[in-house]
């Protein structure tokens, strides 16, 4: 039984390490006008610079990648 635990957690280890290596597409999908909020909610300018600054990145297609996201590769 210790074994195949041991196994196990080995494997883990190597799938989380090749997992390093397997980059998502950093490309932003066209934007649909008719799917913002602002097509089905009146929204004032104040909420809407709101969601603009702190909910684009992760809830839209209009991603702001950071520096930060980009990999260093050796060459």
């Amino acid at each position: 039984m210790f074994i195949w635990v041991k196994r196990l957690i080995v494997a883990l280890v190597v799938l989380f390490m090749i997992a390093q290596f397997i980059r998502p597409s950093r490309t932003n999908p066209p934007v649909d006008p008719i799917l913002e909020i602002n097509a089905s909610q009146s929204v004032g300018l104040a909420i809407h610079s709101i969601f603009a600054r702190s909910c684009n990145d992760c809830h839209s297609d209009l991603t702001v990648w950071p520096w930060k996201s980009r990999s260093r590769r050796c060459a």
